[in-house]
């Protein structure tokens, strides 16, 4: 059975598994409606649990969503909210949260469409389930983007409400790929049908033109921009200003500034709300033009004219100026007061309300504070550092602890390194706890292992001894991996392929069952891919012998016309000892619901995905082994 997002409206039936674990009544509930939600986490993520905290997301089929945390009453095992639905919401979503740990129904999400009093589905409710699988899958938890089951939730959409297609056309068009020619000609299909109807409006004519862009059709698209121009005029005065800000063309900073002072002059004469973002992103922008430009004077005129919501930004630059210095060894005294000044509006920052400009509606309070103090130990890093480098050892100790420990929670080794290593010099004695709190959830470094031993056997002359506390702690990081993944872990069917090697050889996946397989998707050109294979290629030597483990590098997204001669060139030039396969139609990448590499994929010895970790994932290449190892590991084990 496929769990959708829109999978509770059929859970609530009899007889579908998850019906044990969410109950909502009314069954068909409306916006504005009171509804009663219950939970039963027995054959979930969260079995067991003491207490649950319920997440609910309103969704709308424009705008972001809106989090609302709520406290359920706990009977027996279940857990029972009452609230009230917006009138503006169209949709809904949940999580279920236990300190750590989230039931998100397998990455698959829970979610209900709401209805109108007659029974049929709320005009715009497929719309915003399909808005969160395009752009807030990360909000409500959902496992990835999805873009065809984003795709189909328009379509249902549209067969209800027919007259919808020109409203969500350009929502709708990002669910399609052009380069592939059944999307090709859907792209042409919808967009010659909301192109024939009447009183279309700017908006509707620039997405009707786009469409016609990615249709290849540029007749079609030329006449209709030539359309909205004789019906509405230019683009709007304000985007046509930021544009000539924000061009990328050779530009002198007088010319620039100029130009900023131009998108402030039309933001005065018509400050729409929609344009805020870009506000903020000109003045980051110009600021730090100025900043890496030595242009003190106005860089400081810029900054007491600056509105007070753009304080956050203000303080970004600030720490990046310092960064900087710490980097170079240069300008550390002026470079310090702005640390200083970011670090403590951070600290003050932590505790404020919702900033109702700044703060994204789909964050939780929870959230907000969370991620205000990651701002702040990322501030108290960088100003410790300024202040180690001016000798000033002691009084960069408190603000290394933060960093790393108070508001980290040893979750970054680099810093972690620095504030042990700071910490010796002031309080030796107190080395050996914090070494080992680190070791123990894998959040350590060589040096840190030194610094262990180095307190460790300052009174003892058991080297034995060491080696057997140090297992101990490795034993429990390991332990601690397991523990991470095992929240992390999905089971869904890896979709079969027949690729090349390059080699010209034939590999099936099929073909690999009965072994576990390590899938890398990558191109040549993303950098965050190929900083990863030195990491991927020790993992790969870790494993070297064993025939049950299979790794396989899938180069996809590659531009070139010659593709495989690219890849051959670029893998031959470096050594690697990969075995890569060629995706050079981008079918497989889009079967396996990639959108943005690298992305890698554990899929056990039945074929089913057990892991998918994008980006780098790890900070070092040794954390990328141990957790690959694990991944692999646990994938390889039986299921329970």
């Amino acid at each position: 059975m496929k769990k959708s997002l829109i999978g509770l409206v059929v859970l609530l039936l009899p007889g579908w598994v998850l019906a044990q674990a969410l109950r909502l009544e009314p069954n068909h509930p409306r916006p504005g409606q009171q509804v009663t939600l219950t939970y039963d986490p027995a054959k979930t993520k969260l079995a067991g649990a003491s207490t649950v905290n319920f997440v609910v997301y309103w969704l709308r089929p424009e705008g972001e969503p809106s989090a609302q945390e709520i406290t359920p009453t706990r009977s027996g095992g279940t857990f029972q909210a009452t609230f009230v639905i917006p009138d503006t919401a169209a949709a809904m979503a949940f999580v279920f949260e236990h300190d750590e740990r989230r039931d998100t129904n397998g990455g698959q999400g829970y979610a209900q469409q709401l209805f109108r009093a007659d029974g049929g589905t709320a005009p715009g409710s497929y719309v915003s389930l399909a808005q969160a699988h395009l752009n807030y899958y990360t909000h409500v938890r959902l496992e990835d983007r999805d873009t065809q089951e984003a795709r189909a939730l328009f379509e249902r959409e549209f067969r209800e409400y027919p007259a919808s297609k020109r409203k969500y056309l350009s929502a709708y068009l990002t669910t399609l790929n052009p380069r592939h020619t059944e999307d090709r000609a859907a792209i042409l299909r919808i967009t010659e049908q909301v192109a024939a109807l009447p009183d279309l409006t700017a908006d509707e004519l620039n997405a009707i033109a786009n469409g016609y862009h990615q249709a290849g059709k540029s007749d079609q698209e030329k006449a209709i921009r030539e359309k909205r121009k004789q019906q509405f005029g230019d683009a709007e005065p304000y985007h046509k200003i930021y544009k000539i800000f924000a061009s990328t063309q050779p530009m002198t900073l007088a010319e620039r500034g100029k130009a900023y002072e131009n998108v402030q002059k039309e933001y005065r004469v018509n400050p729409k709300p929609s344009y805020h973002k870009l506000q903020q992103g000109a003045y980051q922008m110009y600021l730090q033009m100025l900043s890496d430009s030595g242009r003190t004077a106005e860089f400081q005129a810029l900054v007491q004219s600056a509105p007070t919501e753009y304080q956050s930004i203000t303080m970004s630059i600030y720490n990046r100026i310092a960064r900087k210095a710490v980097s170079k060894g240069e300008d550390l005294e002026r470079s310090a007061e702005l640390g200083q000044q970011a670090v403590d509006w951070a600290k003050r920052w932590i505790n404020q309300p919702r900033d109702s400009i700044n703060d994204s509606p789909s964050l939780t309070a929870t959230q907000i504070r969370s991620n205000r103090q990651a701002d702040y130990a990322r501030y108290a890093d960088t100003y410790a550092q300024l202040l180690y480098k001016q000798g000033k050892v002691a009084e960069a100790l408190p603000y290394f602890e933060d960093a790393a420990k108070i508001h980290g929670r040893y979750n970054n080794a680099e810093r972690n390194e620095r504030y042990l290593t700071v910490l010796q010099l002031v309080k030796p004695e107190a080395v050996q706890a914090e070494a080992s709190a680190m070791l123990r959830i894998g959040k350590s470094t060589p040096t840190i292992e030194q610094l262990l031993h180095q307190a460790y056997v300052s009174d003892r002359t058991n080297e034995a001894e060491y080696e057997s506390y140090l297992a101990g702690l490795r034993k429990e990081a390991a332990t601690h991996r397991r523990t991470e993944l095992q929240e992390k872990m999905i089971a869904r069917p890896a979709p079969d392929f027949d690729l090349m090697n390059l080699e010209g050889k034939p590999v099936r996946l099929a073909d690999l069952k009965g072994k576990v397989i390590i899938l890398d998707f990558w191109a040549t050109w993303c950098g965050p891919c190929i900083a990863s294979f030195p990491g991927m290629q020790k993992a790969q030597a870790h494993f070297e012998g064993n025939p049950d483990v299979v790794f396989l590098f899938v180069n996809s997204l590659q531009q070139e016309p010659d593709k495989r001669k690219v890849v051959a060139d670029f893998i031959a030039k470096n050594e690697y000892p990969f075995t890569v396969l060629m995706d050079e139609k981008d079918e497989v990448i889009r079967a396996f619901k990639v959108w943005g590499i690298p992305t890698k994929f554990i899929i056990d010895k039945a074929g089913i995905i057990r892991f998918r970790s994008v980006g780098q994932g790890f900070e070092t290449d040794e954390m990328l082994v141990e957790g690959l190892s694990t991944m692999i590991e646990m994938a390889g084990e039986p299921t329970k």
